[in-house]
């Protein structure tokens, strides 16, 4: 058995989750990895080093043993107990971490991929048969190991097969191996994938076809048209060691893709009309060429091809479901085929800076999203838009030439979503008297930022169903009462210089829609998250600022009853952040403890017991933005050895920000956000030292004057105490 010496660490890390030390507790720990990472290989390392401690000890290469003495693997903690005794310690390896964690597992150990040394120190072991790359094959190495992306099984098979070759041979090598991937690997791999359920097995091959390392809502996006419930579907191949999902973005091993691209192939190799996905150029070329029907084409993704000139003929492929271009920076023009695709669900044109005319849609389509974000010379839009029925996310953004919009729209009946920002040209809806003409009820989100609009018609606040609402960048000088759209979670007036007076906000918030209730919004992710936000942000003629923040707070205070009474606060990965910038140079007085500068020092010994109905805290800083032209982030309440970065949607950008004004940042943060933001692991933790940083996202800073904090308490969520908010504020 090779052991690499990288793995050192990794056996002592196993140690301490066996907690060798205690002679009496029966501790088990899972390994867990995708197939050929190594787990066997790590466990007997570390049985080999520990199993002399033990008067009895072996190892079992085989589960299903287990099985047989103990009958069930949730049974075997007790096996042990009665079995071999306090103190024993046993070690359980899986591909499947759900069934580590369902039958007793005290810990599993995640088996990475190698890093760089121990990989070319296992290569060269098994190519070379000493400890350094010979002469000559340096670059052949390299090569070679970026297809093994740190897979000890891999490294070992490839280096085996090149063992006494010469340079020749191995460049020859090389090129099949991009062409066909190796048998025996493939093979090893294919078993996680057969152990999938049907949907779980097309939720694999689109993420090996298609993504990789891609954002996690755009990925659910896609498999929740697709109809595959990603919410579980996702877990489950986390689970089995398929991938990982870190930060937000999706990751497959690059092995696993080979393997999906593999199993949509092997039918028919040489035949991708017959494949089921299709993803690169050269193959979709190939198929459209021959002319012929392509049942089994579900999706179409050829975005960022740069010298793509005019779409492919896609009239053959009845049954496609989604058609991705974007960023075809030369196409301009979309082909009639279009039209006869009845199964169509989403079509993205975004960033296709050429495209200049859009098709003739035609009846009884089913398509729901369309996204033209960034076609910069897009000047008009097809007036078939109105046949579809079924449209709910329509994405104008930064059309800049766009200087009309159809009055077919209005049969738009099912949008939702409308993005319209930066399309300054329109002409057909200014002064906006009848902008609310073309708002179907069913809207949830509205964009209409920096369209130099004059006014808004009071029918906007009619919109029973308007959850995110972006007027930024205006030119109006009074908005309509809000006080009716109690969905309303998201505001943002951000660089409105004529408003003079903040609207009536609304009288009650219900987080109960589609944003927050499981699953999250398919049609396409907030930009900035799920946030409840009110951002009133150089805004120089606003009167009555003190009015203003006393609205606000009480605004954030109604966000705040809602999540709790829903007891969405018990539950930090749900819970929306909540979160205000308004105008304002001090401290409201509601904030009981207030700090000069950036650093503020909380004193947690009123929450401590939590048996006094805290629900959490709200924290407030007073910055000055200046004359800075630059995006920034507000650094949320850290740990006292870093930040935390939470980003929030104000813009300081050029010549918008003209006056140098103060304003105020509230942030609201639940206990648990707040006991896993500051790491207590102690009853008494003593104060805890917060840093407000403002920053741009290039890291300058914006200079924080004071700040300050107030735990909220159930009793704070009571109607009388919103009034006496009123009077301290």
């Amino acid at each position: 058995m090779v052991i690499w010496l990288g793995w050192n660490s990794c056996v002592e890390e196993l140690e301490k989750c066996l907690a060798l030390e205690s002679v009496s507790d029966v501790r088990v720990v899972g390994i867990s990895g995708m197939k050929g990472i190594g787990k066997t290989t790590l466990a007997r390392a570390l049985y080999e080093k520990i199993a002399d401690r033990y008067d009895f000890h072996c190892f079992v290469d085989d589960l299903n043993k287990i099985y047989q003495l103990s009958g069930s693997l949730g049974g075997i903690e007790t096996l042990l107990c009665e079995c071999l005794g306090e103190g024993s310690k046993i070690i359980i390896i899986s591909r499947n971490e759900h069934i580590l964690m369902t039958h007793g597992v005290h810990h599993v150990y995640q088996v990475q991929p190698l890093n760089q040394d121990n990989v070319v120190q296992l290569f060269c072991k098994n190519a070379f048969r000493c400890d350094y790359i010979m002469s000559g094959y340096e670059m052949l190495t390299h090569d070679v190991l970026s297809h093994a992306q740190g897979h000890p099984l891999t490294i070992e098979v490839m280096g085996k097969s090149l063992v006494g070759r010469n340079v020749s041979q191995w460049k020859s090598a090389l090129v099949r191996l991009s062409e066909i991937k190796s048998k025996d690997i493939m093979d090893v791999l294919r078993t996680s994938y057969d152990d999938l359920e049907e949907k779980d097995n097309e939720i694999f091959l689109d993420i090996a076809c298609f993504f990789g390392q891609d954002s996690e809502d755009y990925v659910k996006e896609i498999l929740d048209f697709r109809g595959f419930y990603p919410e579980i579907g996702l877990q489950i191949l986390v689970e089995k060691s398929l991938i990982t999902i870190s930060h937000g973005v999706i990751h497959m091993h690059s092995l696993l893709r080979d393997l999906g691209k593999c199993i949509v192939r092997e039918k028919s190799p040489k035949e991708p009309r017959k494949w089921s996905r299709l993803w690169d150029c050269e193959n979709l070329y190939k198929v459209m060429s021959d002319n012929m029907c392509l049942p089994c084409l579900r999706r179409v993704d050829l975005s960022y091809s740069k010298n793509l000139i005019k779409m492919p003929n896609f009239g053959e492929a009845l049954n496609l479901e989604r058609l991705n271009l974007e960023g075809c920076i030369q196409l301009k023009h979309i082909g009639s085929s279009i039209s006869h695709l009845r199964k169509l669900t989403s079509v993205i044109l975004e960033n296709c800076k050429g495209l200049v005319k859009l098709p003739n849609f035609g009846e009884g389509h089913i398509l729901q999203c369309l996204n033209l974000g960034g076609c910069i010379q897009l000047s008009h839009i097809n007036p078939s838009i109105g046949l579809l029925k079924k449209l709910t996310f329509l994405n104008l953004k930064d059309c800049k030439s766009l200087v009309s919009l159809p009055n077919y729209i209005l049969s738009l009946s099912s949008l939702e979503c409308l993005n319209l920002s930066g399309c300054s040209k329109l002409n057909n809806i200014g002064p906006l008297h009848s902008i609310h003409c073309w708002f179907p009820p069913c809207m949830r989100q509205c964009d209409i930022s920096f369209c130099n609009l004059l006014q808004i018609h009071d029918a906007i606040g009619d919109l029973p169903c308007l959850e995110t609402l972006n007027v930024s960048g205006n030119n109006f000088a009074t908005l309509p009462n809000l006080k009716e759209l109690r969905r309303l979670f998201h505001l943002n007036l951000q660089h409105c210089k004529k408003l003079k007076d903040l609207p009536e906000l609304p009288l009650r918030v219900d987080l109960l829609s589609k944003a927050y209730m499981p699953p999250w919004p398919v049609i396409e992710p907030l930009p900035w998250g799920r946030v409840a936000g009110l951002y009133i942000f150089n805004c120089p003629k606003l009167v009555e600022r003190e009015h203003c923040a006393r609205k606000t707070i009480s605004w954030m205070i109604k966000v705040i009853q809602e999540c709790h009474q829903y007891k969405l606060l018990e539950f930090h990965l749900v819970v929306p952040r909540i979160e205000v910038i308004i105008p304002g140079s001090e401290i409201p007085s509601w904030f009981n403890n207030r700090h000069e500068g950036s650093l503020i020092s909380i004193d947690p010994s009123s929450i401590v017991q939590r048996d006094n109905n805290c629900i959490g805290v709200v924290c407030c800083a007073v910055f000055s933005a200046g004359h800075q032209r630059r995006n920034f982030s507000v650094m949320s309440p850290p740990k006292t050895n870093g930040v935390f970065p939470a980003n929030v949607p104000v813009v300081l950008e050029g010549d918008l920000i003209t006056d140098n004004l103060d304003h105020l940042g509230l942030f609201f943060f639940t206990l648990a956000q707040f006991f896993k933001t500051c790491s207590w692991n102690t009853p008494n933790p003593g104060d805890v030292k917060w840093e407000f940083e403002i920053r741009d996202q290039k890291g300058f800073d914006v200079k924080v004057k004071n700040c300050g904090y107030r735990w909220v308490y159930e009793k704070d969520l009571h109607p009388s105490q919103l009034t006496m908010m009123h009077t301290e504020c």
